[in-house]
């Protein structure tokens, strides 16, 4: 599991988890924490990055909420 915690260097988490990936890990996943504007940029970002076999939840500070995305 790898917490975002800088929408910057985001790219960088997904190649530590794709590291992981090929130590044969089975449950990867990604924690987006933001408000509404930072995981809808979060989302664009992730868009472009190879993220085949990680979840991804975005979790609003807002609304309290999770939104899981599997790829």
């Amino acid at each position: 599991m790898k917490l975002a915690n800088n929408l910057r260097n985001i790219e960088k988490d997904f190649q530590k988890l794709n590291e992981f990936k090929k130590l044969h890990y089975k449950n990867l996943v990604e924690i987006v924490i933001g408000n509404d504007n930072n995981l809808e940029s979060a989302k664009k970002k992730i868009k472009n990055i190879n993220h085949e076999g990680i979840s991804v939840i975005f979790f609003s500070v807002k609304s309290w909420k999770a939104e899981l995305e599997n790829k």
